[in-house]
């Protein structure tokens, strides 16, 4: 396993290189269109990767990279697709666990570590990370990032010492920092929060809940109004009766009036749907659920493109053309953590499929790119 000491004298070394020029993926070079690259070098001395996150325009790949053999020591590696350059480990991220986003212009990075057990929010520009705790001198024994929103004006995160987690929603403007309390589903009970979105202004939020027992319905989406304090659980049958399988959180879409989730229960609707995962939208205006098709790995903000998967094959979907292609040959059991970029023309993931990364052990991080 490399060190974090080494990876951290390389990140000193070329972070220069990352953070010059604000090229956009409208104008920036980058892989040829219908190409899979690597997002990165492939990972050393025995090290691997997993969770590939694609920044929304398509300039970033941020993955989580370490030793299979040592469960603690993993961390943020990021990726320039315009210039190649690598900065091999984002500061203060030793030892990264959960989840991981960017915003839209890819200069701010939320992020979450075992190792001091706190959410960050890294700014690329100021070279600066900023710890995730609400105000007070209370002292919790860990924090997790959550959500971002496009502009990161808006960022979620929890945290917790003892008893049930707290959700914080933090106003970078105004320094707004305040509590939301996620809401379970009627008559449930012991269940956590998952997944958990963020509209664009931040008066939104979306979770998912995930349930311990023997029921079908292991998992249920929520949507809060962080203003009036009401929620509304999303994917609720058509007659009131029990779900029939568990449902999670994919997307709520960034200006709020949508939520998009995958499903396993076949009695959402009145008429019938395959089996197995199946994929959602409601509409929050129109209060009206739709079967959208084959599962979602991703779908961007605004709810066009999608990576979908559909017997073992991931594709990207433009869901306004009603086209699709494939992602590559390889099948989604080789996949880990799909990403797309907003403007749907680049794919990130995590594969250990030999087709792709040939000779290198392990699992890697790489990028597919479209028109």
């Amino acid at each position: 396993m490399t060190s974090p000491i080494r990876r951290a004298a390389t990140a000193l070394a070329v972070a220069a290189a990352l953070l010059a020029g604000t090229a956009t993926a409208a104008t920036a070079a980058g892989p040829a269109a219908g190409t899979v690259t690597p997002a990165g070098p492939p990972p050393a001395d025995g090290d691997t990767a997993r969770d590939a996150v694609i920044s929304p325009d398509g300039r970033y790949v941020a993955y989580v990279e370490g030793s299979a053999w040592f469960l603690d020591a993993w961390w943020v590696s990021l990726f320039d697709v315009t210039t190649g350059k690598a900065l091999w480990a984002l500061p203060d991220s030793g030892y990264s666990v959960g989840k991981t986003a960017f915003s839209a212009d890819g200069r701010y990075i939320g992020y979450s570590t075992s190792r001091d057990k706190t959410a960050r929010l890294y700014d690329q520009v100021a070279q600066q990370s900023t710890d995730l705790t609400p105000p007070g001198s209370t002292t919790y024994a860990w924090g997790r990032f959550e959500a971002l929103t496009p502009d990161a004006r808006f960022v979620a995160y929890s945290v917790g010492a003892t008893g049930p987690s707290l959700y914080r929603v933090r106003d970078r403007v105004s320094g707004a920092d305040e509590g939301f309390t996620p809401k379970a589903a009627a008559g449930r009970t012991g269940g956590t929060v998952g997944q958990v979105g963020l509209s664009r202004d931040g008066g939104k939020v979306a979770y998912d809940y995930d349930y311990m027992g023997t029921a079908a319905d292991k998992g249920d989406v929520h949507v809060l109004d962080r203003a009036t304090g009401a929620a509304r659980q999303v994917d609720v049958t058509h007659n009131g009766a029990v779900a029939n399988g568990s449902s999670q959180l994919v997307r709520l879409t960034d200006d709020g009036t949508a939520v998009y989730f995958n499903s396993a229960a076949t009695n959402l609707l009145p008429t019938g749907v395959p089996a197995g995962s199946q994929a959602y939208r409601y509409d929050l205006t129109a209060n009206r659920l739709t079967h959208i098709g084959p599962a979602l790995q991703d779908i961007t903000g605004d709810g066009r493109y999608a990576v979908i998967e559909e017997n073992g094959t991931l594709y990207r979907q433009d869901r306004a053309a009603g086209t699709r292609v494939a992602i590559s040959a390889a099948k989604d059991n080789s996949y880990a953590r799909r990403s797309i970029s907003a403007d749907g023309k680049a794919i990130s993931f995590t594969t250990g499929d030999k087709t792709i990364t040939g000779d290198i052990w392990g699992w890697a991080a790489y990028l597919r790119r479209f028109e």
